[in-house]
């Protein structure tokens, strides 16, 4: 199944039969991901079907992301892990390839390679609705959902079969083949 992004080979992907469950919110301490309103929704469901809700704050702006630990902290307690520092790439898909469910809150295209990875290793992804890339992996046939599904259905994972439906669109429509036609 690594044949399109052979360098996630290594990492492997995600499986339904996962007991515990890992949940990626954002990908910066940037305002524009609007981690706020995600805690928010995200402090109302039961949680307990998740070991860990990772954070990514290592770069974006230093207070935002102090606020946003303490939030999170508050809200969550020791599931709460917020990444102040930078990891090795290896080290980040290999989170990556652990986490069942991916939220970004961004109301434009941010972490389009995150959100590509993620649904490659098998994530829930989850995207804001105004978000253009939203409706552009929905157009694509992606198992993609929207904040506003954010409810007890989270910890459900993608089926295998959704996982490979996922993986045989982005392999078609990012294949070497593909791109190359799209450029001559």
């Amino acid at each position: 199944p690594f044949r399109l992004f052979p360098q996630y080979r290594q990492y492997g992907s995600i499986h339904a039969d996962n007991k515990k469950q890992l949940m990626i919110v954002g990908n910066s301490a940037s305002l524009t991901g609007n981690h706020i309103t995600i805690f928010s929704l995200l402090s109302k469901l039961d949680l307990s079907n998740f070991s860990q809700i990772v954070t990514p704050l290592s770069y974006g702006n230093a207070k935002y992301a102090s606020h946003l630990k303490d939030l999170g902290t508050s809200l969550f307690g020791v599931k709460f892990k917020p990444l102040l520092h930078f990891m090795p790439i290896k080290e980040y898909y290999q989170l990556l390839s652990k986490s069942s469910v991916c939220i970004y809150g961004n109301n434009r295209q941010e972490a389009v390679g995150n959100i590509l990875v993620a649904l490659f290793m098998g994530a829930k992804v989850f995207l804001k609705e105004s978000n253009p890339l939203y409706l552009y992996y929905k157009s694509m046939g992606i198992n993609v959902y929207k904040l506003s599904e954010l409810n007890s259905e989270i910890a459900t994972p993608l089926s295998r079969e959704e996982i490979e439906a996922n993986r045989l669109t982005l392999r078609c429509r990012y294949s070497k083949t593909k791109l190359i036609s799209l450029i001559l």
